[in-house]
């Protein structure tokens, strides 16, 4: 309280106009305020004052975050004084659970501040699916979708095409096979929503011999084609009784193996052998017995061809001395044979034939290939059929 003392006069007391001080260790943290509805990508203000009673030197506020500040002062009651500054910022998602603090620092010595958890609300991301993505057929497949994002997300599940499977954080797969194709989850919110990478689970399986595999006789002997579906790829040997044949040309297109042999065989039959870490399978392939006595007899028919050719050309080339007039057509070459003992014709060959060939059912047309045969004669007789030709 005031008190005066007048010497050789008076005292005064005021006892009724008494002061308080009241003095502190550490100065009153500075008060705090943000906003609750704080979502990522969009702009926030927060607010943070400090009251003092010295205007000449307020304390210095700080924030914990970048961004654009504004700082005011204004007087209160009591000779008392406050200071405000303002942060504005964008928050990201990863501000969210961060703290966001303001600190009052006074003269330089005394420091006090205040702090608020900031809540970030956004759309789900890092969307992904967890199984296990290399099964056999038959067995069951469990997935479940997780994401990041506030508030938390609900689940669905769709094909490849975009058709919906379930719903829920998890999905099973019962008895999966080798047709099954890839699957998403999708991640939603109130904030948006945003699908994961599609998985596709790798289904694995026995080998199996497909529709489409054989053996067909060529010139140069047999050529037989395996076509084995499998996963993991398998290894394929070909097979005769007691005797298993060198490596043979193979080729691999996604889950199916092309397995190709050519060569001469002696056997009746031959075995393709499939396996991989899954099981094995075998198929025999029987050889037409037809078409092995014809590629027997291709030598001697060969040689007969040859001798029957060099002896028409003779009697030809005779015939074209005598007469001086060129053999210039089939027709003539026809009329010799008639003059021979090799051969008797008793078709017509028409002037215009560029080619003849003998048609026989019980023979199959693919040994010999295509023969074109526009305006020309089939013969029904194989040695007609060898003469004309020459």
């Amino acid at each position: 309280m005031f008190w005066i003392v007048i010497d050789d006069f008076d005292k005064y007391s005021y006892r009724d106009n008494k002061v308080s001080i009241v003095i502190k260790d550490s100065p009153e943290p500075p008060s705090l305020t943000v906003s609750e509805h704080v979502k990522a990508g969009e702009a926030v203000s927060a607010s943070c004052s400090a009251s003092h009673s010295c205007p000449s030197d307020p304390p210095l506020l700080t924030w914990s975050h970048r961004g654009t500040l504004t700082v005011q002062s204004e007087q209160l009651k009591n000779g008392q004084w406050r200071v405000t500054s303002q942060l504005t910022f964008t928050p990201t998602i990863a501000d969210h659970n961060k703290n966001l603090t303001c600190t009052a620092q006074y003269s330089k010595t005394k420091t006090a501040q205040d702090s608020k958890i900031l809540n970030i609300k956004y759309a789900p991301v890092s969307v992904r699916v967890d199984a296990e993505l290399t099964v056999k057929e038959g067995d069951t497949v469990r997935m479940q979708c997780s994401s990041d994002s506030n508030p938390a997300a609900t689940y669905q599940w769709q094909d490849a095409a975009g058709v919906l499977q379930s719903e829920g954080e998890t999905y099973t797969l019962q008895n999966v096979s080798r047709h099954t194709g890839a699957f998403y989850c999708t991640a939603s919110n109130a904030e948006g929503q945003r699908n994961s990478t599609p998985v596709k689970i790798n289904v694995e399986y026995p080998p199996e011999v497909k529709q489409g595999s054989a053996c067909a006789t060529t010139i140069s002997g047999v050529t037989c084609l395996c076509i084995v579906d499998s996963n993991p790829p398998c290894q394929i040997e070909w097979l005769l009784p007691g005797e298993t044949l060198p490596r043979s040309s193979t080729e691999r297109h996604g889950s199916v193996t092309l397995s190709t042999l050519l060569r001469s065989l002696g056997s009746h039959t031959v075995t393709c052998h499939a396996s991989n870490s899954h099981g094995n399978t075998t198929e025999t392939f029987f050889l037409p017995q037809n078409e092995k006595l014809l590629y027997s007899l291709i030598p001697v028919v060969t040689v007969l061809l040859i001798v029957v050719m060099a002896i028409l050309v003779w009697v030809a080339k005779r015939h074209w001395c005598n007469n001086d007039q060129p053999v210039t057509a089939m027709k003539d070459i026809a009329t010799v044979m008639e003059k021979t003992s090799y051969a008797e014709t008793s078709r017509k060959v028409e002037k215009n034939c560029t080619n003849s060939f003998y048609a026989d059912p019980e023979f199959s047309p693919s040994i010999y290939g295509n023969i074109e045969a526009e305006n020309c004669d089939i013969y029904v007789n194989q040695e007609d059929a060898t003469y004309a030709n020459i």
